[in-house]
């Protein structure tokens, strides 16, 4: 279903559908309405869609910004003036700015911190996820972008622990036109929106 939403006129949205890590376009169980996964739509308010606007499970299978394969789940989306849309992807850990057309203008990396306690902790990777959960449109270029922190697993205990890393949610400033990521909060967990 539809995961961010802007409306843009009187009967009209643009929304960002989500897309699952399993998304799988050869297993017909998983894809039934898979046309749309990860789509950024414009649609009537009667539901019907006027148009596709930007594949965004596209850009995250070409860019794989973090560099830990293909993931993507694109979970809301912001549209400015000048840059067309920015959408957050959690899969991806990035923000992709898109123009009006539904060209990928580019894919922005959140910065992650190391792994506590070591890879192992996070089931191999170098670095704790920065898992993008929100997205809200600033002044000119800057986009205000919450995340929630990747999972931290403790084998030293049975059964494991497997949490959210406390501490680790932050909200950045995003320059779309140029890329810049700036903390502005720090300090929390499971951030799930910003405005």
């Amino acid at each position: 279903g539809p995961n961010g939403l802007i409306a843009i006129g009187r009967h009209q949205a643009v929304v960002q559908i989500g897309s699952p890590a399993i998304f799988d376009p050869n297993t017909p169980a998983v894809t039934a309405g898979g046309d749309r996964f990860g789509r950024v739509l414009r649609v009537r308010d009667d539901g019907r869609i006027k148009r596709v606007i930007a594949d965004t499970t596209a850009f995250e299978a070409a860019v794989d910004a973090d560099g830990e394969g293909y993931d993507s789940n694109p979970v809301d989306v912001a549209a400015g003036r000048r840059s067309g849309y920015v959408v957050a992807d959690a899969g991806a850990n990035a923000v992709h700015v898109i123009d009006r057309n539904g060209a990928l203008i580019r894919t922005i990396l959140i910065p992650q911190d190391p792994c506590p306690g070591g890879p192992g902790n996070c089931f191999g990777d170098a670095n704790l996820d920065s898992v993008p959960t929100g997205i809200a449109k600033g002044r000119g270029d800057i986009y205000y972008v919450s995340t929630l922190s990747g999972v931290v697993a403790d084998f030293s205990v049975t059964p494991p622990d497997v949490n959210f890393w406390p501490g680790n949610g932050k909200v950045f400033a995003v320059n779309a036109a140029t890329g810049a990521v700036e903390e502005l909060a720090t300090g929390l967990t499971t951030v799930i929106d910003v405005a």
